[in-house]
């Protein structure tokens, strides 16, 4: 849940008014089923194998989906069977929905190989390169932004509503906008009210109740809602109505637009890719950082070269929220993370089945993830 909005006093120095806005897709829209399908297969690999190597994609139009990537594990799994089952646990489960799980084809181009190397997980650790961010700020309790707080929780409104029968109407296909108002003081970001929100939803019947059950489940003072299906009836909607691809919603999944982002994507990769443990370890440092008050937001580069294990250049950003200097904020880091890659996969557990879980809630949205519980940095607090 989101903390309440804080204002800024009459007699504090800030910034002039802007508007910031962020979006998010719920679970049957098409790039974030097939982002599903591809964390659920890398689950099941490592379920049984946790040293399996997957880097896989998914790509969905219709009632066809085609898996392609490479695996290399000692263990062998149902993708076919797995990609349904997502489909059915989504809300994919009948015509009448566009897309039944019982009748889509699924088409396989998938490198199979078996580990020949006992080492081979450490080794393709260092044959990496790229470049990760990590982003926090102090404006909602999740030290996240509140616009992407309020998208994600909005879908996640109408997910249960649906699942529980209370809007048996909606479809599985829904994606939220919302726009913010903020002010900036001494660095930080400061939410003054919510200006719009924008809510597209998949429906097969009416949908003026929509706008009732939403302003009931959220903090009336804070919803605002403009626009529901804007530009009509929306109902086909997932795969039928668009073309599904895994990692096409990297940025409504990490931080709304705020920050930077490397422009890869985690889903249907395993730990020992960058990608996924570098980014979810620099969102850990940076929520750290927030959480002991060193500064009301940060955003973290960490650039790794093939070869070699510990990064090649390091970059924080406080936006001048901070009363350290860079210098001092990377020595605090330095002293208080271990930044080789095989630490990080260790230190938040990332050899478990926990992906297309860490996937459901958007990356960062579940604080029961390791990378969600800030360290408490030794003697580190202004």
């Amino acid at each position: 849940m989101y903390s309440p909005v804080r204002t800024a006093h009459a007699d504090e120095q800030t910034s002039r008014p802007f508007l910031f806005t962020s979006e998010s897709c719920g679970e049957g829209h098409s790039d974030r089923l097939c982002d599903q399908i591809s964390d659920a297969i890398l689950d099941a690999y490592v379920r049984e194998d946790p040293e399996a190597s997957v880097n896989c994609s998914v790509v969905a139009k219709s009632g066809m989906f085609m898996v392609l990537g490479q695996v290399t594990s000692k263990s062998h799994v149902d993708i076919a069977s797995i990609t349904r089952n997502v489909v059915r646990l989504v809300g994919y489960d009948s015509s009448d929905k566009w897309l039944d799980y019982r009748c889509i084809s699924v088409m396989l181009s998938v490198d199979f190989r078996e580990p020949h190397e006992p080492d081979h997980m450490n080794r393709r650790m260092l044959d990496q390169q790229g470049v990760f961010y990590g982003y926090a700020t102090n404006e909602t309790s999740e030290m996240l932004p509140l616009t992407t707080v309020l998208a994600h929780r909005i879908n996640e409104i109408l997910r249960m509503a649906r699942e529980r029968k209370e809007l048996p109407w909606l479809g599985p296909d829904t994606t939220s906008q919302v726009t913010v108002q903020y002010v900036t003081r001494d660095g930080g970001v400061i939410p003054q009210h919510v200006r719009a929100i924008l809510v597209s939803a998949q429906q097969y019947e009416r949908t003026e109740i929509l706008v009732g059950r939403l302003s009931g489940e959220t903090e009336s003072h804070l919803l605002i809602l403009n626009q529901v299906n804007p530009s009509g009836p929306f109902t086909i909607g997932g795969p039928k109505g668009d073309a599904g691809l895994t990692g096409r919603k990297v940025i409504a999944d990490s931080y709304g637009g705020w920050g930077s982002h490397g422009g890869h994507r985690v889903s249907g990769k395993d730990a020992s890719y960058m990608e996924r443990a570098v980014s979810y370890y620099a969102r850990w440092i940076c929520k750290s950082l927030v959480a002991a008050q060193l500064a009301k937001r940060c955003l973290l580069q960490l650039t790794y070269v093939s070869g070699i294990e510990l990064p090649t250049a390091m970059h924080s950003n406080c936006y001048g929220s901070s009363q350290k200097t860079e210098t001092e904020l990377l020595s605090i880091v330095e002293r208080e993370f271990k930044l080789r890659h095989r630490d990080m996969v260790d230190i938040l557990h990332l050899h478990r089945p926990i992906f297309r879980a860490a996937c459901r809630s958007h990356h960062y949205m579940d604080q029961m993830a390791p990378w969600e519980h800030p360290k408490e940095l030794r003697g580190e607090s202004d």
